[in-house]
């Protein structure tokens, strides 16, 4: 009796041992899935909702830059103000830590396989893109910061005062060049350059995420 009581006490103890093994093993391939789902979808976002990179001034659209470049990176040793670096996937792009582009012309005149090219009349955009300015603006929390429009030379970036002392800040985009002189300079990280989506501009925008004006009355600054 003693005998089969004990049997069946470490048959009982084995099962259970067993039994939290396969869970734990479920738990952990449940978990390893879930891990590898999220990664997919994450990369997924970034490829369909994350912007673009930047190319040179004067490329002639993402396709046709792509089959052309051959990654010399001549324009990046001809820019004076190294503006252009080896990006993720390899190809030449923008960077506007350091300042924004003055269209000097170096980078185009240095490429040889025409990924970059100017028109003799010389009378096409460098390039088609905006800034974005996202919730972490200062001035739109309050806080007074007027980095960005202190250096636009095209005046392309208005703040109206709301209610609180918070700003909206809109984006003349008519008059926009996307230089990018602006990203270097704001403390608070928030401006970054995205190419324009054609369908959707139209002249003066609100800054994208950043709170809409519900004083329409509201100062100039």
């Amino acid at each position: 009796m003693i005998f089969d009581l004990y049997q069946h006490y470490i048959t009982l103890i084995c099962s259970t041992h067993n039994h939290i093994k396969v869970l734990a093993r479920r738990s952990q391939k449940r978990g390893k899935l879930k891990t590898q789902a999220i990664n997919r979808k994450q990369f997924l976002q970034g490829k369909l909702k994350g912007e673009q990179a930047i190319r040179p001034p004067w490329s002639i659209g993402e396709a046709h830059f792509t089959e052309t470049c051959t990654r010399c990176f001549k324009c990046a040793e001809a820019c004076p103000s190294q503006l252009i670096v080896k990006g993720s996937s390899g190809f030449p792009e923008m960077s506007f830590l350091r300042q924004g582009c003055d269209y000097c012309e170096a980078c185009v005149q240095s490429c040889p396989e025409n990924a970059l090219l100017l028109t003799q009349d010389n009378q096409q955009s460098p390039w088609q893109q905006h800034i974005v300015i996202n919730e972490q603006c200062f001035a739109s929390r309050g806080i007074v910061c007027r980095s960005c429009g202190e250096v636009c030379e095209a005046d392309a970036i208005e703040f109206k005062l709301l209610v609180g002392g918070n700003s909206q800040i809109n984006i003349n985009e008519s008059v926009c060049d996307g230089c990018g002189e602006c990203v270097h300079v704001c403390p608070a990280h928030a401006i970054e350059v995205q190419k324009i989506n054609l369908e959707s501009r139209s002249g003066m925008n609100p800054v994208g995420r950043i709170p809409v004006s519900e004083n329409p009355g509201g100062d100039n600054l």
